[in-house]
């Protein structure tokens, strides 16, 4: 395998910023979850990240998000 890992998120917004957060609470807001990938894929899609942040109140786990950590996916092409 040659190259680097990249970030399947790392291009999230658009801008070229990662999404802002995988674990949240009321102490922190971090991303801590991601998914790798190498030369030879291409990332064709993206689970979207919430955007109402009232269901992430005050934390997570919570009854929207069972996990403490939020769910990513990506699905990816074999791209040469």
């Amino acid at each position: 395998m040659k190259g680097q890992f990249k970030s399947a998120y790392q291009n999230y917004d658009g801008k070229g910023g990662h999404q802002a957060y995988t674990a949240y609470s009321e102490d922190s807001k971090r991303c801590i979850d991601y998914i790798m990938y190498s030369d030879g894929f291409k990332v064709i899609s993206l689970l979207e990240m919430p955007t109402n942040l009232e269901d992430l109140h005050p934390s997570i786990p919570n009854k929207h998000f069972p996990s403490d950590h939020m769910r990513i996916e990506a699905v990816f092409e074999i791209w040469n």
